[in-house]
């Protein structure tokens, strides 16, 4: 039972950060979606983890940052295609 309430509450903080990336504070939603990817990382869930940096590229690229919006979009793609863990 404990396992099960650790485990919601760490989906329920997951969700509560990504709520936080919807405004316009950039620099707080790419810290958020960092915290996610770590939260999916320790789940293995390749999916969701692929999406945050899917997600984190979209903020390099509307911050005008080409070269780590590629990486974090690579990653995602790599995530999803070869199950290899992120940077």
């Amino acid at each position: 039972m404990n396992k099960l309430y650790q485990n919601i509450s760490e989906m329920a903080k997951a969700l509560r950060l990504a709520r936080f990336s919807d405004i316009e504070d950039y620099k707080k939603g790419m810290i958020n979606y960092h915290v996610l990817a770590n939260i999916f990382e320790n789940y293995n869930s390749t999916e969701k983890l692929s999406g945050c940096w899917n997600n984190i590229g979209c903020i390099y690229l509307r911050l005008g940052d080409f070269r780590n919006a590629m990486l974090a979009f690579k990653a995602s793609i790599d995530l999803m295609t070869t199950k290899k863990p992120c940077p």
